[in-house]
């Protein structure tokens, strides 16, 4: 979307089980830039880093200075923290100026963050690749792999770092991107969606998943999940899909 969005979280697991989690998303209360940005883009449209690791009790300080240095659209609020759009004081901003000390000076610039980037596995695309087919999957995180398989993110690290198969897939971690510009993606390659609409019979073919989650109006990840549990049932009780 050429947006970005930043948060912070003590619980990395529960965020991106809330991002990545359809009804969390699209909930009329959960009135979220970055939600109705995933909705309307999908998670295609975006790719997730990292930008630091650091102690919880310097969370909010670290947040606040990536908010001042980047300027995120997505967010409605600039202010960590604070969802009122409450103004830190005096004494809350020289503890933000005490943590970034260490940076004061320095612009966080291209090269930097690829260095962040390539520090953390969550930016690594990971491969799953089916034992019996060579059909292969590719997803921009674990997490988004773990959504496709019904599994949680560490139990994907797991089977990768054991090298082990897992209902008929085997996993591996690509080379990280060298490019900043590379958006990520979950593509099935060489297949294509066919949509049948039982209410009035028309079918459409879609040539990835993309194109056709954004016509159905849902995410990637519930496409994968439609045919990776093998659903019959018309999916928002009006679809039948196919890959072709």
């Amino acid at each position: 979307s050429g947006k970005s969005y930043i948060g912070s979280s003590k619980n990395l697991s529960l965020r991106f089980k809330q991002y990545f989690n359809y009804n969390h998303i699209s909930h009329p209360k959960r009135n979220l830039r970055i939600y109705k940005a995933l909705l309307k883009y999908g998670y295609s449209g975006f790719k997730l880093e990292i930008l630091e690791y650091c102690d919880v009790s310097l969370l909010l300080q670290r947040e606040q200075y990536y908010f001042d240095v980047l300027n995120p659209e997505y967010n409605i609020l600039k202010v960590a923290g604070s969802p009122l759009g409450y103004r830190h004081s005096e004494a809350a901003k020289k503890l933000i100026g005490l943590s970034a000390k260490a940076l004061h000076g320095k612009t966080l610039d291209k090269e930097h963050i690829e260095k962040i980037r390539k520090g953390n596995t969550f930016s690594k695309s990971i491969f799953i690749t089916n034992n019996d087919t060579g059909d292969s999957l590719e997803f921009s995180s674990m997490t988004e792999a773990g959504s496709y398989l019904g599994i949680s993110r560490v139990s994907v690290r797991n089977y990768i770092l054991k090298d082990k198969p897992f209902k008929g897939y085997r996993y591996k971690l690509s080379k990280i991107e060298t490019s900043l510009d590379v958006s990520s993606k979950i593509k099935k390659n060489t297949k294509k969606i066919e949509v049948t609409d039982i209410t009035t019979n028309e079918v459409n073919i879609y040539s990835s998943f993309t194109l056709a989650a954004k016509a159905l109006g849902v995410t990637q990840s519930t496409l994968s999940l439609y045919f990776f549990r093998k659903r019959t049932t018309p999916l928002k009780k009006r679809y039948i899909l196919k890959l072709v």
